[in-house]
């Protein structure tokens, strides 16, 4: 067998994304609002729980920080005041009048963000002979990267090996995709045989660096004596000379005429 999984969350910025489609069925009558939050590590954020339906016995978030309990409401808030941990699983939930309690299709799993950090993935091949001779190839987008599938076993029964795949997350990743495949390496005269792929992983890289949005969203001043300042005098003093220039010739060429 073949799968591929993430060893760590897939980052950009020093801060988390808390994501969850909106969902109301008859099965799960519940929406939430803001269906996507992103906020910076020790920032405070609200995300409200509705419930769509009449026919309950009440509703609040299960977490493993900052849970609710269950209270008597139509929605229920999560309020964290300060993010000060890197592990949150929050999840809304719906007692109804019938005795079943339904959550919500989907928990806001927490995507970390750090810019310019290296991040791990893993391909396990499991239960191959002989595992000497697998190469795990990483395609990502249009690129391809072979690897060896690394392994312990020293003889030729069934056995196990994996590939390590390292990407520093940028946000140009945004919207592509990796996976990883394993093939039999026999060499020229061995048979070629076909490779087994893992399923598609999408990349969702969503936020910026959050020093870039600063630079680029702060108010510029410039103090009076700094060379910034300096030039920008200059700068207004040659317009007003070039002004006074134009004016005296167009007022030589009237005393002219």
């Amino acid at each position: 067998g073949l799968r591929m999984h993430q060893s760590v969350w897939f980052v950009v910025c020093s801060g988390f994304l808390l994501s969850k489609a909106q969902t109301v069925s008859a099965s799960c009558p519940v929406v939430m609002t803001p269906s996507r939050v992103v906020v910076q590590y020790g920032d405070a954020f609200t995300v409200e729980c509705n419930s769509t339906t009449d026919q309950k016995e009440g509703m609040g978030w299960e977490s493993n920080y900052k849970g609710t309990g269950l209270v008597e409401a139509d929605h229920v808030p999560l309020n964290i005041e300060k993010v000060d941990r890197w592990a949150i699983q929050s999840q809304c939930y719906v007692n109804l009048n019938n005795g079943t309690q339904t959550f919500a299709d989907k928990t806001f799993p927490p995507f970390f963000y750090r810019n310019n950090q290296d991040y791990g993935f893993e391909c396990a091949v499991a239960n191959v002979a002989p595992v000497k001779k697998v190469l795990v190839t990483w395609i990502k987008d249009n690129n391809s990267t072979v690897k060896e599938c690394l392994t312990e076993e020293s003889n030729e029964k069934p056995g196990n090996c994996r590939s390590d795949f390292t990407l520093s997350a940028q946000k140009t990743d945004n919207g592509g995709t990796l996976m990883c495949e394993a093939k039999f390496d026999f060499g020229p005269m061995g048979p070629n045989l076909q490779p087994i792929r893992s399923p598609v992983m999408d990349l969702q890289v969503l936020c910026k660096y959050f020093d870039h949005v600063s630079k680029f969203s702060s108010d510029v001043t410039i103090a009076p004596g700094t060379t910034a300042g300096i030039l920008l005098a200059v700068f207004f003093v040659l317009i007003a000379i070039l002004a006074c220039a134009v004016y005296y010739r167009q007022r030589k060429s009237l005393d002219t005429q």
